[in-house]
């Protein structure tokens, strides 16, 4: 059936939407194939990139008939009705995740007995026995053409929302990339723009201009390519905070700088003294945490993400880091990041605020990080807006030059399917196809192939409706070869063998030997017994795979989440968090009869050692990351206790009251959270905060006192109010603190930066954060006469806030203050005047590192840092009661914490942020095991 006159070859019309102008096969392909005796016919198309008369000319055959044609070869998925039977037809189907859209066509595959070659599973195929029989790279794959279009489009995005904020930069003259003829076309508008930046400069309030491209693969280099024709300098990481922080000369004005960032940026070893490893990071995910948003993501202009990611990873930047850089960014009115292009179009995937795809027509969208919300006007929120662009059909922007490069993926192949003669006797096999293209061929002859039979078994999924009797659910996350193994079908059989059911949260699908599939799925059984079995039948079949698949990436199983969904009638409360603060709750919880309870946290170590294997208590990771998961946890427990970072309780917060559940947490009311209250009347739903020591028992001892006083015809006219959390006495002198952290260590350090605001003999007091520590003032011993060590009181927060709450408009003086041994606030002041509290080093705190630095000129210039900075507040503050500078103090404590030739010297080399070095001290030096804790409070009227 090879004869010349049956060689033969369809191009069939785009249908899918009009931005689709690529072509499969180029003219130039065309003359050569027809010089070797193939026939090639030609639907007319007025949309295609290249003329139907550009095809004949070649020697094609223009024409709507294609039925003479064995072949037919298209770009997206073709309609139904276009499908003839028993012809080979090549195409993007997008059916190879079971698409639901997409299945009617499959449908219409198996029944006109198609052969459907899919082009994203052309890969290449290695001969070579050692390499097993896994696939290599795409051999039809857009990454670089997606790369440059998403680049030259952004531009135009950047030039549009600056023209919004009202500056006039040289990005205002670039265009979509589809709006140039070409790609060269395109590349002279980005060099004249890169002139106009080399002449005119960039405003200095946006420079450094910095972009960060992750990755290394095609969707990198085709940035990279974009970016290098703009005057640009590319720098490494480790360089971007000293950068970014850089005074801005004239020429850092008339560049655009780039960094490249990749895995060993994105995610480091949980164990610090593990060394970074991709392989293992790939294998292992859960032994890493992410650190984008701490070491690229606060000093970038531009994020341009096209690196691979699937679900087990670390996120690149989540909702809440994302929300956290850009609030810090505003309050301090440093504002850097500008906008985020995500090329890889992954909805709330590495980048988890990529809520919606943008279109080629509609290419953009503020972002909102604090209510999530997106919005088309590019002027909108000037002051927090972040500029997203995601279309996930960049390469069709780019359709000549992408057009060139399907072409000439496919020409080696095209031969071969010209053999292909339409006849209803024959039956149309893969095995004579060549080897990349048998591993492509998605079914035939009314039947899916052996690769790709999992479909069907999704299909099931997909329509199938999980089980409502079933009340025990776990997650699990299948990685690794999946599809090719096969070992879908052998896990999925074991569930239905064991007369559970499933459901697939989320996946992905690797087509190389470096990228694994992953699969998310809820597994639903009656009993956690049965839970248990299927799980070791599972790993059974995980470790038969991983001997199969011998040296590459292995199939893994792991279990992500666990719980319980009880139909009994006792409250089902759910702690968020297994810190410090998490035991006394959860051993209260637990004795009290009737209660269920879930930890949840990302430490499971932590979580299971607090539950002590007490019945009614189980334990589950969970990350922030995921809020997918968070939601569905939520859902299924009464109360939601939240001992998390104060970051997070907003977002907790919000999906109590969508969702109905009792939010409690011991923090202060954000404004957040206020602003949730009418909702959360009207849906019955309690917002219970502070309601711990300080914030929390105060408030009530407060409303006594004042109630009292009241009762008694009293006026109020000056109201003190002093609390605190200490060690007792005997345990205070292990440390020069004379302290113990019975919560984070960041968090106290945090906390003393804080901006305080009081009211004293009617003159408001406000206090920078900066210099809190130099309010403190000693405490009378009479106050509290049974504490042998002397105390001291700071200022605490925005005590102005409580004369409305107290209703004691009439007092003149209304401080509340916080407890601390004498001591403390000298000490800390000597950590804030050196740099230690910062999230970057200063020049003082770069000088201790070097090494090469005269140790006693550090400490002189250390000693002379504390004791300007403390006058400097004294100063502001003009108050002759507070205390003396004791500089001696300050210094015992830097150097008992190793700041010049100790432990934490040698931190701050392997650590940007000092302030998580020194919280790392912290933790392991002055942290409560157990120990005596006293809680002392005082509260004055006059």
């Amino acid at each position: 059936m090879s004869d010349e006159k049956y060689l033969s070859l369809g191009i069939i019309r785009e249908t899918r939407s009009h931005w689709e102008r690529r072509t499969p096969i180029v003219p130039d392909h065309v003359r050569k194939l027809v010089e070797l005796g193939i026939k090639v016919y030609v639907q007319p198309s007025k949309l295609r990139i290249f003329p139907d008369e550009a095809y004949e000319e070649a020697g094609a055959t223009v024409t709507e008939d294609l039925s003479v044609c064995g072949t037919i070869l298209g770009v997206k998925q073709v309609s139904v009705a276009s499908l003839l039977p028993q012809r080979t037809f090549c195409m993007f189907s997008h059916t190879i995740k079971a698409q639901p859209e997409n299945m009617p066509l499959l449908d219409a595959v198996l029944e006109r007995k198609v052969r459907l070659i899919d082009y994203e599973a052309i890969v290449e195929v290695s001969l070579d026995p050692s390499e097993g029989k896994l696939p290599g790279k795409r051999l039809v794959a857009f990454g670089r053409f997606a790369g440059l279009a998403g680049t030259i489009t952004f531009l135009r995005g950047l030039g549009e929302r600056l023209l919004a904020l009202r500056y006039n930069t040289a990005f205002l003259h670039m265009g979509s990339a589809y709006m140039y003829p070409d790609l060269e076309t395109a590349k002279d508008a980005v060099i004249r723009v890169g002139r106009m930046i080399e002449e005119r400069g960039l405003p200095k309030e946006l420079c450094p201009f910095i972009f960060a491209v992750t990755g290394n693969g095609r969707v990198s280099q085709g940035v990279q390519e974009i970016l290098t024709l703009l005057p640009c300098m590319k720098v490494n990481v480790e360089d971007l905070a000293t950068l970014s922080c850089s005074s801005v000369t004239e020429d850092m004005r008339r560049r655009i700088y780039y960094c490249v960032v990749t895995t060993e940026h994105m995610v480091t070893p949980v164990d610090s003294n593990m060394k970074f490893s991709k392989s293992d990071y790939y294998c292992n995910p859960s032994r890493y945490k992410p650190i984008f948003h701490e070491v690229v993501a606060p000093y970038v202009s531009v994020i341009v993400h096209g690196s691979y990611w699937d679900m087990s990873f670390c996120r690149l930047l989540t909702d809440n880091q994302l929300q956290s850089i850009v609030t810090l960014q505003s309050q301090q009115r440093k504002r850097k990041l500008i906008g985020i292009c995500d090329i890889t179009c992954d909805h709330e995937g590495a980048i988890e605020s990529l809520k919606k795809f943008t279109s080629i027509e509609d290419p953009f969208y503020i972002y909102d990080p604090i209510s999530k919300d997106c919005l088309d006007d590019l002027s909108s929120l000037p002051d927090r807006g972040i500029l997203f662009h995601a279309t996930d059909n960049l390469p069709a922007e780019l359709a000549k030059e992408s057009s060139e490069h399907f072409s000439n993926s496919l020409m080696s192949f095209l031969p071969k399917l010209a053999t292909h003669v339409p006849n209803k006797s024959t039956e149309l096999n893969f095995d004579d196809l060549p080897l990349e293209l048998q591993r492509a061929c998605i079914a035939t002859n009314g039947k899916l192939t052996p690769h790709f039979s999992y479909i069907s078994r999704l299909r099931e999924i997909h329509e199938a409706k999980p089980s409502e009797s079933q009340r025990f659910h776990r997650q699990v996350l299948l990685k690794g070869h999946l599809f090719d193994s096969r070992a879908i079908n052998e896990a999925l059989d074991i569930i239905e063998e064991e007369h559970c059911s499933f459901e697939i949260l989320r996946w992905s699908i690797g087509q190389t030997r470096n990228m694994p599939s992953t699969l998310l799925l809820r597994l639903d059984a009656n009993s956690e017994e049965q839970a248990e079995l299927v799980m070791k039948k599972l790993e059974i079949v995980s470790v038969k795979d991983s001997n199969i698949l011998k040296e590459t990436s292995q199939t893994t199983l792991q279990v992500k989440d666990v719980y319980e969904k009880s139909h009994s009638c006792s409250p089902k409360v759910l702690v968020l968090g297994s810190g410090r603060v998490a035991a006394p709750l959860i051993d209260y919880l637990a004795d009290k009869e009737g209660y269920e309870l879930t930890i949840a946290s990302n430490e499971p170590q932590a979580a299971i050692q607090l539950a002590r294997n007490r019945p009614n208590i189980q334990t589950m990771y969970l990350t922030m990351e995921d809020m997918k998961v968070v939601k569905e946890l939520i859902e299924h427990h009464d109360v939601v206790v939240s001992l998390l970072p104060s970051q997070f309780h907003a977002n907790i917060a919000r999906l109590c009251v969508e969702i109905g559940k009792h939010f409690v947490t011991a923090s202060y009311v954000s404004a957040e959270i206020q602003k949730l209250d009418p909702t959360a009347k009207e849906r019955n739903v309690m917002l219970v905060n502070e309601v711990g020591l300080d914030p929390g028992i105060d408030h009530m001892l407060a409303h006594k006192l004042i109630a009292h006083v009241r009762s008694q015809n009293g006026e109020i006219v000056s109201f003190h109010s002093w609390c605190g959390g200490l060690p007792a006495p005997q345990c205070a002198h292990s440390n020069p603190f004379l302290y113990k952290f019975s919560w984070s260590p960041k968090g106290v350090l945090v906390a003393s930066q804080a901006d305080a605001k009081f009211k004293k003999d009617g003159k408001l007091i406000q206090v920078s954060g900066k210099y809190l520590m130099t309010c403190a003032r000693p405490v009378g011993s009479d106050v509290f006469p049974d504490v042998p060590l002397p105390l001291e009181v700071l200022p605490n927060r925005d005590s102005t806030l409580y004369i409305e709450e107290y209703q004691i408009p009439e007092a003149e003086t209304v401080l509340r203050g916080t407890l601390r041994y004498e001591g403390f606030c000298q000490v800390m002041h000597g950590c804030t005047a050196v740099g230690l509290l910062e999230t970057t080093k200063n020049d003082f705190l770069l000088r201790c590192v070097v090494g090469n630095v005269d140790q006693q000129h550090l400490r002189e210039e250390a000693r002379s840092l504390i004791a300007s900075h403390w006058e400097y507040g004294r100063q502001l503050l003009e108050d002759h009661q507070l205390s003396d500078c004791q500089a001696d103090k300050a210094m015992e404590a830097l150097e008992w914490l190793g700041l010049f030739d100790g432990e934490l010297c040698q931190l701050l080399k392997d650590t940007e942020s000092p302030v998580d070095a020194l919280a790392t001290i912290l933790e392991n030096s002055v942290s409560t095991e157990k120990l005596s804790c006293n809680a002392y409070g005082y509260s004055n009227f006059k």
